[in-house]
C-alpha cells in the first residue's frame, strides 16, 4: 500500500508538470499558483498516508510497542546483550525508538537532548514495562 502512495505520488508531480509545461502560457500567471497549490496539497496527503502506513507496518513488525505509552518506564534488552533499564519510552518514528534516561532526569524540570537516547528497532530484542 506504501508504494501506491509513492507511485501516486510521482504521479501527481508528473501530471502537474504536464500541466504547467503544457498550458501556462495560455492561461496566464494564475495557472502557476493553482497548480503549486494542488501540488501542495497532494504532496502534504500523500506524505501523511506514508507515514501512517510506515507506522503501521512498524507496530505490526513490534506489537509491544502498541500498549506502551508516552512516559512510560521501559526496560530494553539489545541483541548485542546489553540492557537498558530504567528507562523513559519517548518516541517512536522511522524505524528508531527514542528513550530518556531515568536516573539522569529526577530532579530536574526539563528533558534534554543529550539525555535522549536513539536505538534502532532492529537492534531490539526485547522491550518489557517497568511496573512501578
Amino acid at each position: 500500500m506504501k508504494s501506491l502512495f509513492w507511485f501516486l505520488k510521482i504521479a501527481v508531480y508528473m501530471g502537474c508538470y504536464l500541466l504547467f509545461t503544457t498550458y501556462w502560457r495560455h492561461y496566464g500567471w494564475w495557472f502557476i499558483v493553482v497548480i503549486a497549490l494542488i501540488l501542495i496539497i497532494s504532496d502534504i496527503f500523500l506524505t501523511k498516508k506514508i507515514e501512517y502506513y510506515e507506522r503501521e507496518q512498524t507496530l505490526e513488525k513490534y506489537p509491544r510497542l502498541k500498549n506502551i505509552n508516552e512516559g512510560q518506564s521501559i526496560s530494553i534488552v539489545l541483541k548485542n546483550g546489553d540492557k537498558l533499564t530504567n528507562v523513559i519510552y519517548f518516541l517512536l518514528d522511522n524505524g528508531r525508538i527514542y528513550v530518556y534516561d531515568a536516573s539522569n532526569l529526577y530532579g530536574k524540570q526539563e528533558k534534554k537532548t543529550k539525555d535522549m537516547t536513539s536505538i534502532k528497532l532492529k537492534k531490539i530484542k526485547s522491550i518489557m514495562v517497568v511496573d512501578e
